[in-house]
């Protein structure tokens, strides 16, 4: 977002810049070990309203979605700089969480050949499980994480997707043949604030 008044650089608090790093620890059958995020957040020029808590609490509590990680582990840094300031308005470390995980599950089907929805479907909270917590504490008291996947790929026509783009690719002249893809990601965030969880420390 970009501010075109003088006023709406010290006055307002959108925004979101996160630079970070993720390792995925799995076992031989794709059962997932542990997670390790490092990271830096930046908080804009100055402090604004509850930015900075924000941040590192809701990266905190989202850290491994709706995956169930044995082992995790949050290094983060927060730095000002020359931008707009961030508060809970927007950067505050739910959505880049998710998008870190699903996209070290990409990585880690690639690298492993594994399939990378049978990765999220073995790894979510199974219905029989919750009420559950992950390893941060974070409590999750419902959800059909793994049926709602299988239906996400019935309406979405996943498995139909290999002749669509096959015919997308027949079309000459046709340059979005070229960018006719699929994914699939899960997204997980609280229902409301609550009270941060208390993370076991190591000595």
């Amino acid at each position: 977002m970009v501010r075109r008044t003088r006023r709406g650089i010290p006055g307002h608090d959108p925004g979101t810049r996160f630079l970070l790093t993720g390792t995925l620890a799995l076992d031989e059958t794709g059962r997932m070990l542990a997670l390790k995020i490092e990271g830096v957040a930046s908080f804009g020029a100055r402090h604004a309203g509850n930015g900075p808590f924000s941040t590192v609490r809701n990266m905190e509590r989202m850290l491994s979605s709706a995956y169930v990680i044995p082992a995790l582990w949050l290094g983060m840094r927060g730095v000002f700089a020359n931008m707009t300031p961030v508060s809970s308005y927007r950067g505050v470390g739910r959505f880049e969480c998710n998008y870190l995980i699903e996209r070290l599950i990409d990585a880690a089907a690639a690298k492993t050949g594994l399939d990378r929805i049978d990765l999220r479907r073995i790894n979510v909270f199974a219905v029989g499980d919750l009420p559950g917590k992950t390893a941060i504490g974070t409590l999750y008291d419902s959800g059909d994480y793994a049926g709602n996947m299988g239906a996400a790929q019935r309406e979405s026509g996943w498995d139909g997707f290999a002749a669509r783009r096959a015919e997308s690719e027949a079309r000459e002249g046709c340059a979005a043949s070229r960018f006719v893809i699929i994914s699939k990601a899960r997204a997980a965030r609280p229902a409301s604030t609550g009270v941060s969880a208390s993370p076991r420390t190591a000595p």
